[in-house]
Parts: structure tokens; sequence; C-alpha cells
């Protein structure tokens, strides 16, 4: 299997080799090649994990699907090597990104009492969004950066469940569980009625409001962050940072300054 995929990908570059590498921006085309990196790092962990899948060879359609993708996602590396344009690094991205949302979807069945698949996809969603917002970066027309806002909504609700498992097993405590699932269903909440307004296609008024809401309810969740005694906000601080690194792009997106920040949080960035 990987043979194979492998085999098809040196007869791609081969294919490529004739291309004509476009000019570009050094930084953009670093951000969009660590962010597709990162991609194929959780998709080979997501590959990884159906054999974790109990019973009969269920996953091996499975692996199938994965197999295709990767393929995609190395035609899509070679051509960023190559520095192709924009548009074309676009239609390379569509080649696979559709098969990640499909590929997704077929796992939610197995999700419930595989954790490893849960974690695998999990995963995987968080970088697939962050590679479309990598390859966004500089593009202004409207509809991309709403779609790029609406796919950091769907990586915050990930985040925000990240968090929220991490807060279930450092707490031992019944009342602090509790505070700190409630402020997180509070959260959640906000992020959700953020993600309806976006699938409504409400005006970007009402959107940048609802945003602004999901941050003073962050901000509640900050306060709690810095009550913590050192070792616990250790063992929170890598989840609560990733949630932290997303508003950040909600900040730049609709221009908003002065929302609460992590204390520290430089040590995973």
């Amino acid at each position: 299997m990987r043979t194979y995929r492998w085999g098809i990908m040196i007869l791609v570059g081969m294919t490529l080799a004739t291309g004509q590498a476009s000019a570009g921006d050094a930084d953009y085309f670093a951000s969009v090649t660590a962010a597709s990196r990162e991609l194929s790092r959780q998709l080979d962990f997501l590959q990884r994990s159906f054999a974790t899948i109990p019973g009969p060879p269920e996953g091996r359609g499975l692996y199938q699907q994965s197999d295709k993708i990767l393929l995609d996602l190395g035609y899509f590396r070679l051509r960023l090597k190559d520095k192709a344009g924009r548009d074309e690094l676009y239609l390379a991205f569509e080649n696979f990104d559709g098969k990640i949302t499909t590929l997704l979807s077929d796992l939610q069945g197995f999700e419930p009492r595989v954790p490893a698949v849960r974690l695998g996809a999990r995963r995987v969603k968080s970088a697939q969004h962050d590679l479309q917002f990598a390859l966004s970066v500089g593009d202004d027309a409207p509809a991309r950066q709403t779609q790029v806002t609406y796919r950091q909504t769907l990586v915050m609700l990930t985040r925000v469940e990240d968090l929220d498992s991490m807060v279930r097993y450092v707490f031992t405590e019944q009342d602090t569980i509790n505070r700190w699932v409630a402020a997180l269903k509070e959260m959640r909440g906000a992020v959700n009625d953020l993600q309806t307004l976006q699938q409504k296609k409400a005006a970007r008024a009402d959107v940048k409001a609802q945003v602004e809401q999901m941050e003073l309810v962050w901000g509640k969740l900050v306060t709690m962050f810095k009550e913590l005694p050192e070792n616990q906000y250790f063992l929170l601080q890598a989840d609560g940072v990733q949630v932290d690194g997303v508003l950040d792009r909600f900040d730049k997106a609709f221009d908003l300054k002065g929302r609460a920040r992590l204390p520290n949080n430089s040590l995973f960035q």
C-alpha cells in the first residue's frame, strides 16, 4: 500500500519536474509548507489508528481513502515546493480537501468506541482547516475570508473540546471540575452561536459582535487560568494556548484589540 503510494508520488514528481516555479513571498510559502507538513503528519497518525479498530478488518477501505488523500497532498506539496501560483495551489488543495471531509464523516461511527481514531480525526480536522488558513493569507476576497473565518470556527470547537478533555484529566476535586466544565460549556455555546450566525450568512457586524461575545467568555476562563497553581496551569497551558491562537486569527480578521490573554503563553508558541 505505502509502496504503491510513494511510487505514484515519484511519477508525479517526475511529471512536475518541467513545471516553472512562480515568484512568491518566502514567509507565505514557509507557512503553507509547515501547515501542509503538519497535515501530512496528522493523516499518518490517523491512518495508523485504523489498526486499533476492533473486530473484522473494517479499516481496509479507510486505508484506501487515506492513501488517496496522502497522494493528493503529496502532489500539493510538490507544487508548493515549486512555488506555484496561489490559484494553482487552491486547485491542488481542493483535490484532497473534500476527500478529507468525507473520510472524517465516514469515521464518525468508529470514534465513540475507538479513542485513537477519535483523537486522530480531531487532529486531522484542525490541521486541514489550519492549512486552508495558511493558504488563504493575503487573499482579501470577501468570499475567501468568510470561508476562512467559518473554518476557524470549526477549529475553535475542536480546541475547546481538547481543553475540556484535559481539564477533566487534571482536576480531581468535583467542585473544581464542575466550575471548569461549566465555563467551557459557556465557551462552547458562544462558539456554536457564532457558527450558527455564519451558517445563516449573517451580516459581518453581527458575526463580529458574536466574536466579541466569545472573547468575553474566554476572558472568564483566562481569569480562572490565572488563579491556578503553577503545576496545574502548566498542564493546561498547551491546550489553552491553542484556543488563544485561534482567537488571535479572529482578532486580525475583525480588527479586534484588547482581549484577555493567557499569562506566559510564549512557552508553547
